[in-house]
């Protein structure tokens, strides 16, 4: 999560690297703010596809209702804030990564268009 948040730190970006690249994610038992959290250290490594593949992983815990909200555990837990916090953060980080991309994101198919996000340190 760490290397997700800040910048540079080079012994976290190695563990970070060697933690996605290596299958050692165990998915299943993630909630809502641990995809966002994935897309935001795939960005700061530099792999931003693998970032927005984090935000759009079909996972019973990474879907958001209606009305936007990340339900986690069905009706115990339907408003889960820190997911959406999360999306938000993750989504800002990923598409102003790249300063020369003049308000384009593009990683695979994916093109996204974008205006007024401030770039994250």
């Amino acid at each position: 999560m760490a290397s997700s948040l800040r910048p540079g730190d080079r012994p976290k970006r190695y563990a970070a690297h060697r933690g996605l690249g290596a299958g050692q994610l165990a998915l299943d038992s993630t909630w809502g703010w641990d995809f966002p959290a994935l897309a935001m250290t795939a960005a700061r490594l530099g792999q931003p596809e693998a970032g927005l593949g984090f935000l759009v992983r079909d996972a019973l815990k990474n879907c958001y209702d209606r009305a936007g909200h990340n339900p986690q555990m069905g009706s115990f837990l339907p408003v889960y804030l820190p997911g959406n916090g999360a999306l938000l953060a993750a989504l800002s980080l990923l598409l102003t990564q790249d300063e020369q991309a003049n308000g384009v994101f593009e990683a695979g198919a994916w093109q996204i268009h974008h205006e007024g996000l401030i770039a994250a340190p």
